[in-house]
């Protein structure tokens, strides 16, 4: 039986949210969408999410604000941060602030980020404490 997760992808760019729900077509995944930061956060507090898989590069937010906020509000949610430009300096800080889990290039690898989303989600609910289901 698949395990249920909702998933929010926020990226201005539709055809890399219609790419990455492809990337991501797994039977118990719900997919949501974001244009940028402020839609993101807005869909979350009506909408609870066990990801988030958001671009860096958006207008009004861009994603590591935007996964820093969603760290602070939402601690217990995976955190992925894709961009187009590899920027070290960009993922040590990120990383390094815990404002995210991964940081992924565009291009991404279809099997990796299946594989990478799905055993973070494990591991994230395995190792998570209970939490009440009004998140």
């Amino acid at each position: 039986m698949a395990d249920n997760y909702s998933i929010l992808l926020a990226d201005d760019e539709p055809d890399i949210r219609r790419a990455l729900k492809r990337s991501l077509h797994v039977p118990g995944y719900t997919m949501h969408e974001a244009g940028d930061g402020v839609d993101a956060l807005a869909l979350l507090k009506k909408t609870p999410c066990d990801a988030i898989i958001s671009d860096f590069n958006m207008p009004r937010m861009n994603g590591l604000d935007l996964l820093t906020q969603v760290r602070i509000m939402y601690p217990n949610m995976l955190r992925i941060l894709l961009t187009a430009r590899a920027d070290v300096h960009l993922a040590v800080r990120a990383l390094n602030e815990g404002a995210v889990h991964r940081f992924l290039l565009k291009p991404w690898d279809h099997v990796d980020l299946k594989g990478i989303v799905r055993m973070a989600l494990h591991s994230m609910q395995t190792a998570a404490p209970e939490q009440p289901e009004d998140r």
